[in-house]
């Protein structure tokens, strides 16, 4: 039996998927903490606050197919570094924005960038490691978005302060650093020598990924998952100032979702790949956090919110890694077709990420609370029973 020997280059391809990962998490949920004085500045309703990340999240998984088709005929190095140039250039306008309907444009090209690099930052994982290693990585891969959004939650607010600017300031900064992390990937981002652009007769069908089972599993998982994701990431800073926490705690205590998610990201791979099993990882994620999305009805003003918060950004980021190795083991799938067939998923799942923050936002404009909106976080986060109980066993073990 012959043993693979990894290209030692791998590596390398963690560090530019990472970056671009944290990159397009970083100029995504900046937007949030400045949600009340954007909302104010441009004089948004609650509603029409929403809608810019609402735009971002949308484009983010929607665009994902088309990336996946793209780096089927152009290659995912070349993909990778238009959606870079895309987030860079969106992220600078959107500072320069002054009325609502250019910052909704701005952020919605920010996240059509997002999504032609998040897609090709799983992808490249998938071609450049072995299976065993894979969910291990993909946590890793993960901690990107966690350590993005931590910055993009903290770091807004201070460097306004710090340099006495308005909420434009902060988005400049962020757009020159992603101009940075585009120069960064321009030098070091690479094909994998055997995975070449395929010729046209080998281009992946999305109407034969479309019949397989276990694409529709993950669809369903990732679905429940993102929206109750999108909804904590986009109004949870905001829930909390209204219940009376200082914006500054306020945006510490979210805070707590991504960074407690980083921990949560490297355990749930590498417990994944030392069970070598992908089903329970997802499966108890699934239940324990939907409980602890519900926990925060009662919560929200108290001390024990730091708690929850905590136990909500483990489970928020645990299943990542599992869930992102599954169709990688799908013989029908493989690696060389889990760009396109996951950028089928998050096409469909779009739709979670661009509804739920604005469901958020008119539960409150109707009920006068959050509290059904966090009922409704709940039962998107239970999704991930689904694949967690009916998907396919994809782990060594399986």
């Amino acid at each position: 039996m012959t043993v693979e020997n990894p290209d030692p280059y791998r590596w390398t391809m963690l560090l530019v998927s990472w970056l671009i990962t944290f990159t397009a998490a970083l100029c995504i949920n900046c937007y949030s903490p400045l949600l009340n004085e954007m909302r104010e500045s441009l004089s948004m309703s609650y509603s029409e606050a929403a809608l810019p990340m609402s735009l971002a999240i949308l484009t983010s998984s929607s665009f994902q197919v088309v990336a996946g088709v793209l780096t089927t005929r152009i290659g995912t190095r070349k993909t990778l570094l238009i959606g870079s140039t895309v987030i860079a250039t969106s992220q600078l306008l959107a500072a320069m924005a002054s009325t609502f309907a250019l910052e909704a444009a701005s952020r919605l090209f920010v996240g059509l960038g997002a999504g032609m690099t998040l897609l090709c930052a799983v992808g490249l994982l998938a071609v450049w490691f072995p299976p065993r290693e894979l969910a291990r990585v993909m946590g890793i891969q993960a901690t990107g978005w966690a350590v993005g959004s931590v910055v993009g939650f903290l770091t807004p607010l201070p460097l306004e302060a710090a340099f006495m600017m308005d909420w434009r300031g902060p988005f400049l900064i962020f757009g020159v650093l992603a101009v940075a992390v585009t120069l960064i990937l321009l030098v070091l981002a690479k094909e994998k020598s055997s995975t070449q652009v395929p010729e046209r007769s080998e281009r992946p069908s999305l109407a034969e990924l479309a019949k397989i089972k276990e694409l529709w599993t993950v669809t369903i998982g990732q679905f429940g998952a993102m929206a109750a994701i999108t909804i904590f990431m986009t109004w949870l800073p905001a829930i909390l100032i209204e219940s009376g926490w200082l914006p500054t705690v306020a945006a510490t205590i979210s805070t707590m979702l991504p960074l407690v998610g980083v921990i949560g990201n490297l355990a749930g791979g590498a417990l994944s790949d030392r069970l070598g099993r992908r089903k329970p990882i997802i499966l108890i994620t699934g239940i324990l956090g939907a409980l602890s999305y519900a926990l925060f009805i009662f919560v929200i003003q108290t001390p024990i919110v730091w708690i929850v918060a905590a136990a909500t950004g483990w489970f928020m980021y645990f299943y990542i890694g599992p869930l992102l190795s599954v169709l990688p083991g799908i013989p029908e799938i493989g690696p060389s077709r889990s760009g396109a067939a996951w950028g089928m998923v998050m096409t469909v799942c779009s739709v979670a990420g661009f509804i739920s923050p604005i469901l958020m936002g008119q539960i409150r404009m109707v009920t006068g609370s959050y509290t059904l909106g966090f009922v409704v976080a709940a039962a998107f986060g239970a999704m991930l029973v689904v694949p967690g109980v009916f998907g396919r066993e994809t782990g060594r073990k399986g």
